[in-house]
């Protein structure tokens, strides 16, 4: 039972940093109150609450006054930067699909329309690839077609329009 109270205080703790930390919440899933008592709240995906160490799709955004932010995929970093409109990423980087590796983001290569799910990702799946002849190699198992940072962008960009 002391187990189970443990836990509902931790939930309200974190649910509590989350309101004071984000200001108005509108709304929240159950998913990410849940990720929020997990996750590690170093790397908590700020739109979405998600752990985003253990996504597959990983961002680290670092801004030019030295701050960073993590999300969990390039659709929380597009929502992110409209977020945060008054910092400018300096660098951005995300997990290569197949070393787990950190890389440049807008130099990588994203696959785009293939069966392959990335774990801890959320739509549009891309996983991240820092060769392009090892994205076009998943492209031939996976299916889908292999696109740069810019592409990628639009993708999310024109996601974000169909889904709002």
């Amino acid at each position: 039972m002391s187990r189970y109270r443990f836990l509902l205080k931790k939930f309200s703790l974190t649910l509590t940093t989350a309101v004071l930390c984000q200001g108005l919440l509108t709304s929240i899933s159950v998913i990410t109150l849940c990720s929020l008592c997990y996750a590690n709240e170093a790397e908590v995906c700020r739109m979405c609450g998600m752990d985003a160490a253990r996504s597959q799709t990983e961002f680290v955004i670092h801004f030019s006054d030295g701050s960073k932010e993590f999300a969990c995929c390039l659709h929380c970093v597009y929502l992110l930067q409209n977020f945060i409109k008054e910092k400018t990423a300096s660098i951005l980087e995300t997990r290569d699909f197949t070393t787990g590796d950190l890389i440049d983001a807008r130099q990588a290569y994203y696959l785009h329309k293939s069966s392959l799910i990335p774990k801890g990702s959320m739509a549009p799946f891309l996983p991240a690839f820092s060769k392009v002849e090892t994205a076009k190699n998943y492209a031939k198992k996976y299916s889908g077609e292999v696109i740069s940072f810019d592409e990628a962008l639009k993708i999310v960009e024109s996601f974000d329009k169909e889904v709002s």
